[in-house]
């Protein structure tokens, strides 16, 4: 996160954690795109290829985290190729060594 942000270990965290709090409060995905939708086009591509990473992290997609991110890009106007490139790389990263 702090690399896509470009922000420091203690912005990381406080957003994290703002976030948190955000969650606690918010039912709906719209509420957090909505705020998200002034980064960049290839902001927003980081954005959906750190999901599928995370999403990835233990070597399974499940259908409710796809359906998440699918949701997500789609808030975002992220294109569906680019949704698609975004899974791709992260599969990538996910299977080659380190």
């Amino acid at each position: 996160m702090q690399h896509l942000l470009q922000c420091t270990a203690e912005q990381a965290s406080d957003l994290l954690m703002r976030a948190e709090q955000e969650v606690k409060q918010s039912a709906s995905l719209y509420d957090f795109t909505s705020q998200l939708r002034s980064l960049s086009q290839t902001q927003r591509f980081e954005l959906i290829k750190a999901m599928w990473e995370v999403a990835n992290a233990d070597g399974t997609i499940d259908p409710l985290e796809d359906a998440v991110i699918r949701k997500a890009a789609e808030l975002l106007y992220v294109d569906h190729s680019q949704f698609i490139r975004a899974k791709l790389m992260a599969a990538d990263k996910h299977q080659s060594p380190e």
